[in-house]
């Protein structure tokens, strides 16, 4: 259930580390629909950031071929607001990748819908300018 969830796991020593959410936009839509598995996500990001208040987050938005790039700006600003409506006080930033770096073949349905994604990077302050990236970290889904 998604009460159980936990991401972010305490006492691991890490510069910085990425997550993948679906927060559930529909294709050519800004409007956030949260999901159980995001909302867990928050959840446990908002914990772990309330302990950290100098990281930084910062919100990647990918969109397919069919959409067009100002959706996934919209998207980045769906989330940023999202987070800060539930009280994340953290520097938050936007980078909007548009359909330039695919992860899954473009030319099926279930590509276009892998490529519809958003990334979301906490960091220590600035450093994720050169990552180290974490190994110690779990999501459960």
């Amino acid at each position: 259930t998604a009460e159980n969830k936990e991401i972010l796991s305490e006492g691991h020593s890490f510069e910085n580390m990425t997550f993948s959410v679906t927060p559930n936009f529909n294709a050519q839509s800004s409007l956030l629909t949260p999901s159980p598995n995001f909302l867990a996500y928050t959840d446990s990001l908002h914990r772990f950031l309330s302990k950290h208040p100098a990281w930084v987050i910062t919100i990647t938005t990918h969109t397919n071929d069919i959409e067009n790039t100002e959706v996934g700006q919209k998207r980045a600003d769906a989330i940023l607001h999202f987070f800060q409506q539930l009280g994340i006080k953290n520097t938050i930033k936007t980078d909007n990748a548009g359909n330039l770096r695919p992860i899954a073949p473009k030319s099926t349905e279930e590509g276009q819908l892998k490529n519809r994604r958003i990334n979301v990077l906490i960091s220590k302050g600035l450093s994720h300018r050169n990552p180290r990236q974490l190994s110690h970290y779990f999501l459960k889904t």
